[in-house]
Formats: structure tokens, sequence, C-alpha cells
């Protein structure tokens, strides 16, 4: 066939199908238009034309891109292959920052632990926000994929739901002791006093000893009388 020159090629707006001798000039009358084609034309060899393959949608997941002798398909995402054929499995680089990938036609989907959202689980829920927070007896502090709650005094658990039972641990030195939400409640016995039945109650601050001298004690007192009188507060006499 021999080599090829610049000038020898020319491209023109209507197609024919003709020989062209070398040298020769076409005529437009010779020329015969079919839609959806373009010739190329080489000097003193057969016309040649370009088949638009992008007519029968070759790519089934993409853009058809014409070029002269083939084609191109820009593929759309989660799509590859010379076709746009072949799905991409976009869970092989593992994109669910805190989840499990389920791949799917042209995509994916990540089913994110507790604590995460977004659509590769990469954001932080942050539990704390709102009013409705789960820490019902407590304060709630949020953490990475989670929340920690800080209890009030007399609540425990989780989400600070479940009352301490404070008298399991015996508060009430001198007294019964009383379990409430969140707390508990101390009843003394006779002498003493306090929050937890801690502090002797002086009873001679009320001089109970009515004839004699009052001596405090441990839960008590003890009255010495003087002479003449007698009885627990020294209120009966001996005459």
């Amino acid at each position: 066939m021999g080599a090829l020159h610049e000038s020898d090629l020319q491209l023109l707006p209507t197609a024919f199908a003709d020989e062209v001798p070398k040298g020769q000039q076409l005529d437009a009358h010779k020329c015969q238009s079919q839609p959806g084609h373009i010739w190329l034309i080489l000097a003193s060899f057969h016309c040649y034309t370009d088949i638009n393959e992008c007519t029968r949608n070759p790519c089934q997941h993409g853009i058809c891109v014409n070029r002269y002798g083939g084609y191109k398909c820009t593929c759309s995402p989660g799509w590859t292959g010379q076709n746009c054929q072949k799905d991409i499995n976009e869970c092989i680089r593992n994109p669910c920052h805190h989840g499990t990938c389920a791949n799917q036609d042209g995509g994916y989907n990540c089913t994110c632990v507790p604590g995460w959202t977004g659509q590769n689980c990469q954001k932080d829920i942050n539990e704390c926000n709102g009013t409705n927070t789960p820490c019902q007896h407590g304060r709630c502090v949020n953490k990475a994929g989670g929340y920690k709650c800080i209890c009030s005094s007399g609540w425990t658990g989780q989400n600070c739901e479940q009352d301490v039972d404070e008298c399991t641990g015996n508060p009430c030195r001198h007294g019964s002791c009383y379990n409430k939400d969140g707390g508990y409640t101390c009843s003394c016995y006779n002498g003493w006093t306090g929050q937890n039945c801690q502090q002797d109650f002086n009873e001679c601050s009320g001089r109970p000893c009515h004839h004699g001298s009052c001596e405090n004690t441990p839960g008590g007192y003890n009255c010495r009388c003087s002479r003449g009188w007698r009885g627990r507060n020294c209120q009966d006499g001996e005459f």
C-alpha cells in the first residue's frame, strides 16, 4: 500500500464510497451522506467510514464517547471494564470505618456499629446531645462510639437507673436504716443523733436530774442524786 503522508488525508463533511485517484479532487455531487458516519478519505485509496459504535449503547453503566475507529466508555461510579459492565467491589478497600461493608451493584452499603453514623460510619453519634440523655440520674459524657454516665450519689448502673441500697453497708451506727431512692434515712436510738446516728446526744443539757448532778454517758445519762432524793431523775424525795 505504501506510506501515507499528512497531505494524503482529507476529512470531508459528507460521505462517499468511490475510489479517488491521487491528485484529483472529489465532486460534491458524488457524495452521499449517511447519518451517524464520518468518512475518512485516503488519497489514491478507498474511502473508509468510521462507525459510530455509541448508537448501539455498548457502555452498560456509563457514557459512550465515539472515537475514530472505536469508542470509549466513561464509567459511572462503582463500575469498570471496557463496557462498564463489571461491578467494582468497594468493600476491598474497607470504606466503612466503624461498621460492616456489603457490596452492591454500582456501590456499597455500610452497616454501622452502635455509636456511629454516616455513609462510611465515620461520624460519632453524640448520645448526650439534647434533653433526652441516657443517664437517668447522672451526668452524660460523650465518647467516641459511645458515652459514659457519671452517676449522682445513691445511683448506679450503666445509665444510672439502679438505686444503691446504702443500708447494706450499715451506715446507721446507732439506729435503724431505711433505704430510699437515691439515698437512705437513719432512725436513731435514744441518746444518739446525726445523719448516721454517730453522735452522742448530751441529755444533761436539758437538766434532767431534778435534785442531783447529771453525768452524760454514750447513748444516755446518769443522775447522782443529792442526799434525801432518789429516782431516775432524782425526783422522788425520801421524806
